[in-house]
């Protein structure tokens, strides 16, 4: 089984200014994506688990245990994680992300127990392309999403590789397009 990933980042903000004579507009059209192939190497990937999921409280996921299992229905048992996406689709509830009580994956937040907080209705997409996030089965694998008292409903996407990597290298696909 192949695994292509596109990651797509679009922001196209138009900003306006009327004038007595004239409408200065500021119309930015940037667009960022990076594709990955399958594989193991740096700059690829061979793994994907997405879910919709509520929690009220804490929601554990275990990222290199196996206990979850992808749409082919192989187990999740990632070595790398190259791309973590999640979606609060809640319009009240914060959701904390980070500092599982036990076998913390904290490589993307900095250091054990820091957290990152996605306010209603937001996102937060982290990216290590390159080399990903290493996540250890039975030691550093869980990402703890923690809604507090709320019940909130939110989206995850996660891709990353199910082995090591070898040192071989290839360029990965990049377009950038600024302005119109």
């Amino acid at each position: 089984m192949d695994l292509r990933t596109t990651l797509s980042i679009s922001l196209f903000p138009q900003y306006t200014n009327p004038l007595n004579l004239s409408l200065p507009i500021d119309d930015l059209q940037y667009a960022f994506e990076r594709v990955l192939q399958t594989g193991i190497a740096p700059t690829y990937a061979n793994r994907s688990w997405h879910d919709e999921r509520e929690t009220t409280g804490v929601d554990d996921i275990d990222l290199g245990g196996g206990t979850l299992v992808d749409a082919f229905g192989r187990p999740l048992d990632l070595a790398r994680v190259k791309i973590f996406f999640i979606r609060n689709l809640s319009a009240v509830g914060t959701l904390i992300v980070g500092a599982a009580a036990a076998q913390e994956w904290s490589a993307p937040f900095g250091a054990a127990g820091d957290t990152e907080n996605i306010p209603p209705l937001s996102v937060l997409l982290r990216t290590n392309l390159v080399d990903g996030w290493i996540v250890v089965p039975g030691a550093t694998d869980r990402l703890r999403i923690n809604s507090g008292a709320e019940t909130v409903e939110y989206d995850i996407v996660v891709i990353g590789t199910h082995c090591e990597f070898t040192t071989t290298t290839a360029a990965p696909t990049t377009t950038t397009t600024p302005g119109p």
